[in-house]
């Protein structure tokens, strides 16, 4: 009877750890891709964009009304935004935004949309 009893206590954990590995391991942001935001801002809406890249690439061109924050430096940043408000992600190619969406949406943020193709697929207006 003792070895069926810690045998199933050790079958819950199992299961318990396995459910949790998924959990953290999804998906909590959505991905966008720039056409979609371009059209949104042409339509006049106001959106929360944060470019993740850095100072020198930001310089270079981005879109226009984005804060500049680098990935390095998001965390220290985060009590900056609303974690109900929509907030885009950018970076030139979606794997730095992919990781601040990342690292947005474990704080709590609930609305977090990634532009996958980054600013490589961005085609609407540039600032310098």
């Amino acid at each position: 009877m003792r070895r069926s009893s810690i045998l199933v206590v050790v079958i819950v954990f199992l299961l318990g750890a396995f459910a949790m590995s998924i959990w953290m391991g999804s998906k909590r942001y959505q991905d966008v891709v720039a056409r979609q935001v371009a059209e949104r801002l042409r339509s006049g809406e106001n959106l929360i964009i944060i470019d993740v890249r850095e100072p020198h690439e930001f310089a270079a061109g981005h879109i226009p009304g984005a804060i500049n924050i680098p990935l390095g430096e998001l965390r220290a940043h985060l009590d900056r935004f609303s974690p109900e408000a929509e907030i885009f992600l950018v970076c030139r190619s979606g794997v730095r935004s992919a990781e601040a969406a990342r690292i947005m949406a474990g704080s709590g943020f609930r609305r977090i949309r990634n532009i996958q193709d980054g600013m490589l697929g961005w085609e609407g207006p540039i600032a310098k």
